[in-house]
């Protein structure tokens, strides 16, 4: 008697190839008046194109490199003193594939991400620290697909955490 069976095993393709630029810069604005002068922003921004080929059912497919957002950015807006500070974070992702989609699929990926998360601190004294953080506060959630097809939502929801630190 024959048994048929399905053999699996990854194939090395030939590479990939990635076109970007990544810009950053940060600024303490020391030069404003007054309390204007504990202002501060850092951002940076990845612009990035690519191409490989994946496999699927022995047929060649040319999509961009898993792991690879066209854009991404951070954008952090901060006010600091020695007593207390306060930050305002935006990260941006692009859509991304991580990679070969299962069975007849070509591939799987993310959707587009957006959080904004905000941090603060107030120091009680040279040794002890009060903080206050608000992570993903517009509720930002995470579809996977499968080709064109959602594989999964997941969502964290809004995390609020207050916290302390001393230092011996």
């Amino acid at each position: 008697a024959q048994t048929e069976f399905t053999v699996n095993q990854p194939i090395n393709g030939d590479g990939a190839t990635v076109h970007g630029v990544e810009l950053a810069l940060q600024a303490d604005m020391t030069f404003l008046p007054g309390a204007w002068q504990n202002l501060g922003f850092a951002a940076n921004l990845t612009l990035a194109d690519g191409e490989t080929t994946l496999f699927n059912e022995g047929q060649a497919f040319e999509v961009t490199p898993p792991g690879l957002s066209e854009l991404a950015y951070n954008i952090t807006v901060y006010y600091e003193t020695d007593i207390w500070g306060v930050r305002l974070s935006h990260a941006y992702r692009d859509d991304f594939i991580a990679g070969e989609g299962e069975s007849q699929n070509v591939v799987e990926g993310y959707d587009d991400t957006s959080f904004l998360d905000f941090k603060a601190f107030y120091n009680l004294s040279d040794a002890l620290q009060l903080t206050v953080e608000g992570n993903n506060l517009t509720d930002e959630r995470i579809r996977q697909f499968q080709d064109n097809r959602t594989q999964s939502y997941t969502t964290s929801g809004r995390n609020f955490i207050v916290g302390m630190s001393y230092k011996f």
